[in-house]
């Protein structure tokens, strides 16, 4: 696989950042590109928290415990008879931390770099930032050359050469016209 420096001139609004994705869009962004050729591009939908998800999992199956422990010594105290045992509630279970999940380490098995976008990523951006001499955001990156001539051969004449660019810390990709740095 081979790298080739690529100038990317957004279309509409926003400043490209440093580490911004580049990517190949869909034919269904492209027919959004032409249905509103000055609007904002798609939006990145929302991802599983490989974090959260498993805590979340033990904390509800903890509280489904508790709640049926609860419902059995609330009916096993009115089957006893008076004076066999104080009516002190239960104490609840301690859960100790599973060995396979530690707070802020990535659980196993770890994803891959390419699958953490919904399109398909092409490369990155090394340098980015709005020029005012072309009045629009304008970034310097990295983009790889068979995804580049695969993503430009499908797509139809009019709009060839057209990426999507998305900053680390944004959900919305922008439509970006990309230039070949020979």
């Amino acid at each position: 696989m081979s790298l080739v420096w690529a100038r990317l001139s957004l279309l509409s609004k926003g400043r490209p950042e440093l580490h911004a994705m580049v990517c190949v869009p869909t034919a269904a962004d492209l027919t959004l590109l032409d249905a509103e050729p000055v609007g904002a591009g798609p939006q990145e939908p929302p991802h599983k928290d490989h974090f959260k998800g498993p805590f979340k999992c033990r904390k509800k199956d903890a509280k489904a415990a508790a709640v049926a422990a609860a419902a059995a010594a609330s009916s096993s105290r009115s089957d006893k008879t008076e004076g066999e045992e104080s009516d002190r509630p239960a104490a609840p279970e301690v859960l100790e931390p599973s060995p396979d999940l530690t707070p802020g380490v990535w659980p196993d098995p770890l994803p891959s770099v390419a699958s953490h976008c919904s399109r398909v990523l092409l490369g990155w951006v090394t340098q980015g930032d709005f020029s005012l001499s072309a009045g629009c955001g304008e970034a310097l990156g990295l983009v790889s050359a068979a995804g580049l001539l695969n993503a430009i051969a499908g797509q139809p004449a009019r709009r060839r050469g057209t990426l999507l660019l998305r900053n680390p810390t944004s959900l919305h990709y922008r439509f970006a016209k990309v230039n070949l740095e020979v």
